[in-house]
This record gives structure tokens, sequence and C-alpha cells, in this order.
């Protein structure tokens, strides 16, 4: 809502390395063909006078609904989120995977939530994929497990032995098991 800090602000820098891929989603002005999930916003929603901003969210709460067990969690929503054009101040200030010190500096230090409120962001990773930003893999032992929402992003970071992924310049740029045969089951 107005006069309120931080949030979602429908922006989004494809050029981000966190967010390469992110193009089947959303794409810019006049690009085509345009995805569903943005024809909806552009034909219904944004009609209607939904900010992006609130669009995204409401979406994401969507999902964490169809996710839950039995679909009954509800997460409260509230309308007035501005849309942001310009997104360029938020460059380089997502947390990257290089432990706890990036999630303290983002989330405690610069939004000001507590650990608790952190923590909880972070377990957003138990849906879905990576495949594109350059984290390959899933967070649950299987497939249909990251289409759940549930705390085994959290069993996972416990009971795995990780290690890092290096680059070609011997810089740590990602993380995985340490087992053998994990190659042919990557984790983000």
């Amino acid at each position: 809502p107005a006069g309120e800090e931080g949030g979602s602000d429908g922006c989004l820098i494809f050029t981000e390395e966190d967010n390469i891929g992110l193009e089947a989603t959303w794409v810019g002005e006049g690009v085509s063909p345009m995805p569903a999930i943005q024809v909806l916003y552009e034909s219904i929603y944004e009609p209607m006078g939904m900010s992006r901003a609130d669009y995204w969210v409401a979406i994401a709460n969507a999902v964490v609904r169809a996710a839950s067990p039995n679909q009954v969690l509800d997460l409260p929503f509230r309308y007035g989120r501005n849309t942001s054009e310009d997104c360029s101040f938020v460059v380089g200030r997502q947390p990257k995977a290089n432990g706890c010190s990036d999630v303290e500096e983002v989330f405690i230090n610069r939004m000001g939530v507590t650990w608790r409120d952190a923590t909880a962001l972070m377990g957003g990773h138990t849906l879905g994929a990576g495949s594109a930003s350059g984290h390959v893999g899933i967070w649950d032992n299987t497939r249909a497990g990251s289409a759940q929402f549930n705390n085994d992003f959290y069993d996972e970071m416990l009971n795995r032995s990780w290690r890092p992924v290096l680059d070609e310049d011997g810089n740590a740029h990602d993380w995985t098991w340490s087992t053998p045969n994990n190659n042919n089951f990557p984790f983000l």
C-alpha cells in the first residue's frame, strides 16, 4: 500500500542472473508470443485496475494454495501495490547462494524482517525447479514432491552433505549434493 516500503513492485530485470529464463513467464511490450499468464493479466486484470505487482502476489498465493496439502493454505492478501517500471535500483540486490551471510544481508539488514520471516521466505525454494538461471535441479527427492508446498527444502538443507559447485575460475557459484552419483539427480 502507498506509504509502505518493500514488497512486490511488479518490476522484473530479465538480465539478472537469478532471473534468466523468466522470459517464458513474462515478456516485454510488443514481444510475441505472449505467455498465457501475461495474456490473462493484460486482457482481464489490468483493465479492471489491478496493478502488475498485486497480480504477481495473487498468482504466487494461488500457487502456494494449489501446492499445499489438501489445497487449503490461504495466505493473507491486500490490494494496493504500485507497479514500478524502473527496476535499476534493485540490480544485484537479490541474495546469492553463498550461505546465511547473504540471507542476513538481504532479508535481515536491508529489508528488516526477522530471522523467522527470512526462514519462511527461503521456504519458497521447496516449490518448482531451476534450469535456466544457473541453478539446476530441485529441492526435493522427486519432481512430484517439488510441486508440493512442504518443508522438504529444510529437510534437504539439514540432511544432505553439500559442496560448492565451482566455475571455470574456481569460484563457488552454486551448491550440490556431495554424493558421487548426483549427476543423475541435480539439486539447486
